[in-house]
């Protein structure tokens, strides 16, 4: 779903001037835009980025040879959204095409007819969704930027730098106030972590300063995805737009993964049941 709208929290007798209300139009969209730029960035390479991109580690190069493929048209899951003090917990089913998206519950609750009606108004809201299985970051990571930042027997945690895109028009200031690594196993292969975190506090505009932004993914091994699966997702964003609060706390779990099997994945040769 998208953010709280930051422009129309400071329109209200804000004073902001025409520039700063620019500034401001792209600060409503740094929860959703970064929250974009930080998806997990080992899945981009499987995407072709060949001759954008230098080579990443030997390690990282490892795990993604071991991302899952074409989640999004065959794995469902469900999604628990937790957004300040409301919680949300949504089915995914791709093989419903009509509709995907099946709301379980509100705050604990099941859902009441009124508010099933809203959700069901709101169906083309949930098409951009980014299934937490896939992820295309195609020319998001500067090249030339990752770096081990320490290793151990089991894991290695490597650094590396967000890559701006130009047409989202996002303050470098803050970009620059951003650090982003990567945990992996290394005998499995697989992701354990990614964690986006602020530095310092950064004024991106007049009046408009954020001073803490934090999102942390965490995975798990799904025996249903046959990968480290996405299990949960958490953001933390603190500042101010000029006298009004820009702090948030969400949460999103993702859990019961459930996959189809392509005939071609079969084995040639089926066991026969005596």
């Amino acid at each position: 779903m998208a953010e709280p709208g930051i422009r129309q929290e400071c329109s209200a007798g804000s004073g902001v001037s025409s520039k700063a209300t620019r500034w401001v139009e792209n600060l409503r969209s740094i929860p959703t835009r970064l929250n974009g730029l930080i998806r997990p960035v080992f899945w981009f390479l499987l995407l072709g980025s060949s001759g954008v991109l230098a080579d990443p580690p030997a390690l990282v190069s490892a795990m993604l040879a071991n991302a899952p493929r074409g989640a999004a048209d065959r794995c469902g899951y469900t999604r628990e959204s937790t957004n300040n003090n409301e919680t949300k917990v949504e089915r995914f089913d791709p093989s419903r095409d009509d509709a995907p998206w099946t709301l379980l519950s509100m705050n604990g609750r099941p859902p009441a007819a009124e508010v099933l009606d809203n959700y069901a108004d709101m169906a083309e809201d949930r098409l951009d969704r980014q299934h937490p299985l896939e992820f295309d970051l195609l020319g998001r990571v500067e090249p030339d930027t990752w770096a081990l930042v320490s290793e151990s027997e089991d894991e290695a945690v490597f650094s590396f730098r967000l890559r701006l895109d130009p047409d989202e028009n996002l303050d470098v200031r803050l970009l620059d106030k951003i650090s982003s690594t990567l945990t992996l196993n290394k005998h499995s292969l697989q992701p354990k972590r990614v964690l986006i975190e602020s530095t310092g506090a950064a004024s991106v505009a007049p009046m408009v300063r954020i001073t803490q932004y934090r999102q942390e993914f965490l995975f798990v091994w799904n025996d249903a995805v046959d990968a480290a699966a996405l299990a949960e997702k958490t953001t933390r964003r603190r500042g101010k737009a000029a006298f009004k609060s820009l702090n948030q706390d969400k949460r999103r779990v993702y859990r019961n993964y459930k996959c189809a099997v392509y005939a071609e994945e079969l084995p040639d040769e089926m066991p026969i049941e005596n």
